[in-house]
């Protein structure tokens, strides 16, 4: 979270509405909810660990699951250093790798140049891309040889996928003698004794549900309204007001000892106040909820996103039509019973955030204000 709250005193991408609920395609490691009381997780979202050279994945059982379930599956080594020799993903039913340049000249599979820094000095990444579907069979054929034959070290991979996967995988691993670990997400809920002084989301919530400035706009004329669109680059007041929201966030995933007030700290040594607050906030209660494990955006969504997300609430005073029915709204306001906030960290170094791929975000925060407001339910803000 430290770093998140760096990155976005510089840039951020910042969505709302319902569009804001959609959680970026991405494998995710942990989530974190900050709310007034602990969040039920009912769904195990179970998940392999498996010690095993590359060969294991194109294995007749296990590739057949993979491209059957293209869209659910998903296979990431496990080490977070980005100067490893190789990076292995499946995503979308193709098997991607990212190495260096002495792996890929040994490797046998061509593949394309990415990242590395002006001047070529060495740090340059490959990419290369294996389909696996059946009119790729001879890729595939040349790609078993190349993991039986060059690249046949052992990775530590984390397989997610429906239950036909998972059992190919366990069928394959014990014919290769490959070590296999069931797994599962761990939740974890933890409340300061003291409660916690929260922070004033309303005003952030209204800074980022205004209307960016129209730079075109004549002189004199009516500003446009309506909802906020999505920005690549926050104004430099929401931003820091942003970035002050999230590291009292950062500050509760933490456990600080600062939450309910700096009573018995010398101001002088330490102080801290969460923002828009006074001296004489009172602490109210607040639950860290902690979700680990190989996630999907699915998952993600479905567990926690789904869980929190505010109901929509009829506006009052509906107009009647002549004929008897009643007409739509003009607008609706949303309410939730507290302000929620959700962190999602995905998986470092993913080779679909590679240049020239989608960017994947180093975290994504959705903040949901509490009260009923109109045109503005969740801020989905992605710290690149």
């Amino acid at each position: 979270m430290k770093q998140t709250t760096k990155t976005l005193t510089h840039v951020a991408r910042h969505a709302a509405g319902d569009a804001a609920f959609r959680v970026p395609d991405a494998d995710y490691h942990r989530v974190d909810v900050i709310r007034a009381a602990p969040l039920e997780v009912s769904p195990k979202l179970p998940y392999l660990k498996v010690y095993t050279p590359l060969a294991l994945l194109l294995e007749t059982g296990v590739l057949k699951a993979l491209h059957t379930h293209a869209k659910p599956a998903s296979v990431q080594s496990l080490h977070t250093d980005p100067e490893h020799a190789a990076t292995v993903q499946v995503r979308g039913g193709a098997l991607l790798l990212a190495l260096t340049k002495d792996v890929y000249q040994t490797l046998g599979l061509a593949g394309s140049k990415v990242g590395g820094s002006k001047g070529g000095r060495g740090d340059d990444r490959y990419l290369v891309r294996v389909p696996l579907e059946p009119k790729s069979q001879k890729l595939v054929q040349r790609a078993h040889w190349c993991f039986t034959h060059t690249l046949t070290s052992a990775f530590d991979l984390a397989v997610r996928g429906p239950p036909a996967l998972l059992d190919a995988v366990r069928a394959a691993a014990s014919a290769l003698g490959a070590p296999v670990t069931e797994c599962a997400a761990r939740v974890e809920s933890w409340s300061p004794p003291n409660g916690a002084v929260w922070p004033a989301i309303g005003p952030v919530a209204d800074l980022l549900a205004a209307p960016a400035p129209d730079k075109k706009r004549v002189k004199g004329q009516q500003p446009k309204t309506g909802p906020a669109k999505s920005r690549t680059t926050l104004p430099l007041e929401t931003r820091e007001a942003v970035s002050d929201l999230l590291e009292w966030a950062g500050l509760v995933a933490a456990r600080g000892d600062r939450l309910a007030g700096s009573e018995g700290v010398d101001p002088f040594v330490s102080t801290y106040r969460a923002p828009g607050t006074d001296e004489d906030a009172e602490p109210r209660p607040v639950a860290v909820t902690t979700v680990r494990g190989f996630l999907g955006a699915s998952d993600v969504q479905a567990a926690v996103l789904d869980a929190v997300r505010p109901v929509p609430v009829a506006a009052a005073g509906q107009k009647r039509a002549h004929n008897g029915d009643d007409e739509p709204a003009a607008a609706a306001a949303v309410t939730v019973d507290e302000d929620t906030y959700v962190v999602a960290y995905p998986v470092p170094n993913q080779i679909h955030g590679l240049p020239a791929q989608p960017v994947v975000p180093k975290a994504v925060v959705w903040m949901i204000p509490a009260k009923p407001r109109t045109g503005f339910v969740v801020a989905r803000i992605e710290a690149p």
